[in-house]
């Protein structure tokens, strides 16, 4: 790969092994390395080979850049709906912008990304956040699969961590868990998501407490769970990343408890949010541990990769297999 085709649009690149969408910082011509950031978020920094990157096409970039421009727009057309019509009428739009985008995504770098079922989950993604932004309550087809756990663990006297990771929708896991009647202590997130310490619960007019993810994120949570309390957190720091065992190490020194839990959108427009236990809930061990991020990393392989045979696309009607595949790290959650 040519180094030059990195710089081709104002030094965006993709990262081919993810996806993911980022700006080029730094360049170690030397070593072939660059420094890539993404979402303007400069503890995401990662260095990477000129192999593990590519050029992203002007389309591409320009969506990258102006798509919460254009969501915000958007979003204040639809909240002149009648808030009952809001999620159905952005599941369609959504569903319509997806076959929209086929041709784009053919012609760049992302036509061979295996998440192609995703994208319209992604665009409900960015269609919610900024509908939740206007802070009025609208329903949403949560489904919840099983919350017996999460009620069973929520009793545990040394506290309850609730795991899962940068994937879309993963908002809407915490708007289920207000809507079992259970209580966030605490919601491990970016400083960006919070306003004034707090994180709005989609098509909720509640928030939760904001635990801010910086050097003394443990200790905090060590002390919500020292209070036997419930807290929410991701284990990657964005997507595509390696999964850390730091808050299981916690789990197990706290003796804690620990349940996973992702949301996963249906074909029908309803959003399954699925907890269910690792192999080792008490992280009693190094071992154990590895274990139980590798059941989370099978998850979300199977979410993000692979093509699911139910998914259909309501407007061409074909299935997974020929869905469009998300833009860049814009969309994330």
């Amino acid at each position: 790969m040519e180094t030059g085709a990195l710089f081709h649009v104002h030094q965006y690149v993709k990262v081919l092994a993810t996806g993911l969408t980022g700006r080029v910082e730094q360049c170690d011509g030397n070593a072939g390395r660059f420094l890539v950031e993404f979402n303007r978020n400069p503890s995401t920094r990662r260095w990477f080979a000129a192999p593990e990157l590519a050029g992203v096409s002007s389309a591409l970039f320009f969506l990258r850049l102006h798509s919460n421009k254009m969501f915000n727009a958007a979003a204040r057309l639809i909240a002149l709906l009648p808030p009952r019509l809001w999620y159905s009428a952005i599941f369609r739009i959504c569903v319509l912008q997806a076959s929209m985008i086929r041709p784009l995504i053919a012609l760049s770098p992302y036509r061979k990304d295996g998440r192609r079922q995703v994208i319209v989950a992604w665009l409900l993604n960015s269609w919610l956040r900024q509908l939740a932004a206007l802070r009025k309550p609208f329903p949403i087809p949560i489904r919840s699969q099983g919350s017996e756990l999460i009620l069973e663990a929520s009793a545990h006297p040394s506290g309850l961590v609730i795991c899962s990771a940068h994937l879309p929708l993963v908002h809407l896991i915490l708007t289920s868990i207000v809507t079992l009647q259970q209580t966030l202590s605490g919601v491990v997130a970016g400083e960006t998501e919070m306003r004034g310490g707090r994180i709005p619960l989609w098509g909720l007019s509640e928030d939760a407490t904001g635990i801010v993810s910086d050097w003394s994120v443990l200790l905090r949570m060590r002390r919500i769970l020292g209070q036997g309390g419930t807290v929410f957190a991701l284990v990657d720091t964005y997507l595509g990343q390696t999964l850390r065992p730091n808050i299981l190490r916690l789990v197990q020194r706290v003796e804690a408890r620990v349940v996973f839990a992702f949301a996963e959108l249906m074909p029908n427009g309803e959003i399954l949010v699925e907890y269910f236990a690792p192999p080792d809930p008490i992280c009693k061990n190094d071992q154990s541990i590895q274990m139980n991020l590798t059941a989370l990393q099978v998850r979300i392989d199977r979410i993000m990769r692979s093509s699911s045979p139910h998914w259909i696309d309501p407007v061409t009607r074909k299935t997974g297999h020929d869905a469009a595949a998300p833009l860049g790290s814009e969309l994330d959650c």
